[in-house]
Order: C-alpha cells, then sequence, then structure tokens
C-alpha cells in the first residue's frame, strides 16, 4: 500500500509539474511494480468516472452514432482485435504522441530546424538553442496539448465525431486520462514503457468488451 500511495503522489506531482526528464535509478522489479499500479489505477478512474459522463451526454441528448470499437468486437476475429488494438494501435499512437516528448527524439522538428539552419535562413546564430529554451519553458502545455489531441482523434472511433468535435473532451475522457498516464510512464521509464502500457490497457478493455459481448 505505502508503493501505491509513493506512486499515487510522483503521478500528482508529475502532473503539476511535468518534465522531459526522469531521475532516480529504478530497477526493472520497480518499472514492472510501477507500470501494474498505473494500469491499474487509470482503469479505476476510467470505469469510475465515466458513467457520470455517460449521464451528461445522456441528459444533452447527444447522439454520438455507432462506436467503432464496438463494431469491431462485433465483425472481427479475435486475432484480427489482437494484432489491430494490443500490437499496430499502441505502436502507432505512441509514435505519434509521445516519443516527441523528448526534445532529441522529437525527429520532424529536429529535421526542420536542420534544414533551416542549412538553408541559413536564421542567420549564424544557433536556433537548436532558441528553440530548445522554448521547449523547456513550455513544456508542460506540450505535455498536455499531447494528451489532448491523443483524446480529439479517438473522436474519429464514433459516426458523429465530426458534429461533435468541439465535445471531444467528454467523449473521448477516458482517452484523456490515458495519455496522461501514457506520457508519465513514456517521461519516467522510457518510450517502450508507454507502448507497453498502452498494450495493456487496450488488451484488458478488449478482453473485457469481448466477454460480454
Amino acid at each position: 500500500m505505502d508503493r501505491i500511495i509513493a506512486e499515487v503522489k510522483n503521478l500528482i506531482f508529475f502532473l503539476r509539474y511535468p518534465t522531459e526528464y526522469s531521475t532516480g535509478t529504478d530497477t526493472i522489479t520497480d518499472k514492472f511494480i510501477r507500470l501494474f499500479i498505473l494500469l491499474v489505477l487509470e482503469l479505476v478512474i476510467i470505469f469510475t468516472l465515466s458513467p457520470f459522463l455517460s449521464i451528461i451526454l445522456e441528459l444533452f441528448n447527444f447522439d454520438e452514432g455507432d462506436h467503432a470499437v464496438s463494431r469491431m468486437v462485433e465483425e472481427e476475429s479475435i486475432l484480427y482485435i489482437f494484432i489491430s488494438a494490443v500490437v499496430l494501435a499502441p505502436l502507432i499512437e505512441e509514435i505519434m504522441f509521445r516519443l516527441f516528448l523528448r526534445y532529441r527524439r522529437n525527429y520532424p522538428m529536429l529535421i526542420l530546424l536542420y534544414l533551416i539552419k542549412k538553408s541559413g535562413a536564421y542567420g549564424k546564430g544557433n536556433i537548436h538553442i532558441l528553440i530548445y529554451r522554448w521547449w523547456r519553458k513550455r513544456f508542460k502545455y506540450i505535455f498536455y496539448a499531447s494528451a489532448l489531441l491523443f483524446g480529439a482523434i479517438h473522436m474519429s472511433n464514433y459516426d458523429n465525431g465530426d458534429t461533435l468535435f468541439l465535445l471531444f473532451p467528454l467523449f473521448t475522457f477516458p482517452q484523456i486520462v490515458m495519455g496522461l498516464f501514457l506520457g508519465y510512464i513514456r517521461l519516467k521509464q522510457g518510450f517502450i514503457w508507454s507502448i507497453l502500457l498502452h498494450a495493456l490497457h487496450n488488451m484488458t478493455l478488449m478482453t473485457f468488451a469481448i466477454l460480454i459481448k
């Protein structure tokens, strides 16, 4: 219990002051313990708050249409579901939304800066230093933006996602929460760990969806 409380405190502190640099020398056992604590914690939060969000959506009579995940569970094989939801989706989405959270892994931006430097458009100054200072100063907003964008893209799962897009924080609240947890473990332990947490999350939810089908 002490370890769980400690991890919750660490998470809360991180979410208040996000930073791209991790500290400490955790063992592989510590990292797996944190992984499973975060998995359980984020699932508890999602399953606890999702019914209240559903009530809000019902009160305002929002028609989101069918959900892509529900259709996939109904129509596709278990092998297809596993490959797409547990293997491919975590890998692709983590590359899109979490890999760049470390400045040295933000390859599109680094390539752009390299081209600007080579073109001489910035003059003789070091544009990397300027951009890195901007990055450090605004990293909190970059971190939260990645979680919000992660949520927003999941509006594509809804048939009426385009017309209800401005309400994405309500419809994709579970994904936004998940994005915060994934961003935390990605920066705390590394990119592979965010893929693993994402895969375990999807596997848990898809298993539950298949069982109640």
